[in-house]
């Protein structure tokens, strides 16, 4: 091509790991200067923050082979959402409290709990991608406060201190549970062939019930109102989770024994002052807690939660809803009109410890008209509801899909189609048998 390798190979390392792979593809030459060891690191650090290790044993052209994936693989997920088109509509009305999976999404709106299929989740979509209701259970004899819901079933709590249990096949109650003296603040499933159910209140304590007895099984006390539960998600089969109450502190309850673990102190430095935690969230072996001053601080949990970083935004007001994806996070703040998509792929490495206080940018900023009082995602849909106003959603589809099912004839309007017949003079013909031949 004319220039040294070290002029392309510097060129691949300020471009992004798209440009290298399609600069690898022109001829074999820019190929093997887009498989050395130089570019991927550089390409490794940018995404991640931390400069890659190369196990002992491993050679130059291996490590090189193993990091061009990880960053492929990274850059791919990441571009889903970042260079996808967004579409927004309205999922439904007004609503409290919501959680969704890949296919349904739930929503509390006043005493009633409403399941929606929210297919792509624009409420002007059409066909079987258009948002549409499944159910209306009701039965709460007030405000419904918090949701969580499996294959199987939903949970759903009130601000008298109500929990109920419903099915997702008929949507019918199962059990109801009393025992919180104020109202549910927070519930989840916890993952398992039989979800149990669990519960956060005002009264500062986290329960664990029965599903088939309607019993309380075990009591947790928190020193404070518990206002979010988490439960952690590098849990496996072997190794029971793990559950996450916030309030005044990031309380660990081990399942298994129902005893507290340890107690997290402090937002911004394990020296600092406690700051209320607002809402927390969970994804692999990384945890995420908002506090009421709109920072937001990160633990690693694979070997004892360790402060790994956080983000300081200097907004000074509090996290009202997070969400911890594969490698984002989408977070709603008291005091901003957006829904904001952070890169967290840097603190999610193993062994790394970034410095406290991180102003990060957002990479993806989505208006929303009002304060956000909740918000959720599954794969290439973000839910999020608005208080006053109805819930809004987000649905991040390929261009080149969106751009093909636009030119495909059955896109295409039946009437333009026999005026344009017409106009070129075609003969329409009836879809009949032919006529037999006499022979």
């Amino acid at each position: 091509m004319g220039l040294p390798d070290t002029i392309w190979c510097l060129i691949m390392q300020l471009v992004g790991v798209r440009e290298v792979c399609m600069l690898a593809r022109c001829d074999t030459h820019l190929r093997r200067v887009a498989s050395s060891l130089p570019v991927w690191t550089c390409q490794y650090l940018r995404l991640f923050g931390v400069a890659p290790e190369q196990p002992a044993g491993r050679g130059e052209c291996e490590h090189g082979a193993v990091l061009r994936r990880t960053c492929r693989r990274s850059a791919l997920r990441a571009a889903r959402w970042l260079d996808a088109q967004t579409t927004e509509g309205e999922l439904c009305g007004a609503s409290c409290c919501l959680a969704l999976d890949a296919t349904k999404a739930v929503c509390g709106e006043r005493e009633c709990v409403r399941v929606y299929a929210h297919g792509c989740g624009a409420a002007g979509a059409e066909g079987d991608d258009a948002p549409r209701k499944l159910g209306t259970l009701r039965g709460h004899a007030c405000d419904v406060s918090c949701v969580a819901l499996t294959d199987e079933a939903l949970l759903s709590g009130d601000v008298e201190g109500t929990l109920r249990l419903w099915g997702m096949e008929d949507f019918k109650l199962r059990r109801q549970f009393r025992g919180h003296a104020g109202a549910v603040t927070a519930c989840v499933l916890l993952p398992g062939a039989s979800a149990l159910p669990v519960s956060g209140g005002a009264d500062g304590t986290v329960r664990l019930w029965n599903a088939l007895a309607a019993t309380p099984l075990a009591r947790l006390d928190c020193d404070t109102e518990v206002t979010c539960l988490a439960v952690d998600g590098a849990s496996t089969s072997v190794c029971p989770p793990h559950l996450y109450a916030g309030g005044g502190f990031v309380d660990c309850f081990d399942i298994a024994s129902a005893t507290r673990l340890l107690q997290l102190y402090g937002i911004l430095d394990e020296g600092a002052a406690c700051e209320p935690v607002t809402r927390l969230s969970a994804y692999g072996p990384l945890l995420a807690a908002g506090a009421a001053s709109g920072a937001v601080a990160f633990w690693d949990v694979r070997a004892g939660p360790r402060l790994v970083g956080s983000l300081a935004g200097g907004r000074q007001c509090a996290v009202r809803s997070l969400q911890l994806g594969e490698w984002h996070l989408a977070a709603a703040f008291a005091g901003g009109a957006d829904v904001e998509v952070y890169d967290m792929r840097a603190f999610a490495m193993p062994g790394v410890t970034l410095a406290c206080g991180l102003r990060a940018q957002p990479v993806l900023s989505l208006p929303v008209d009002g304060v956000v009082a909740a918000l959720g995602f599954c794969g290439q849909t973000l839910i999020a509801s608005v208080e006053g106003r109805p819930t809004v959603a987000w649905s991040f589809d390929d261009p080149a899909s969106v751009a093909a099912a636009a030119n495909s004839p059955e896109a295409s309007d039946g009437s333009d189609q026999k005026g344009e017949r017409k106009k070129k003079g075609v003969r329409k013909t009836r879809g009949r048998y032919p006529k037999k031949s006499t022979r």
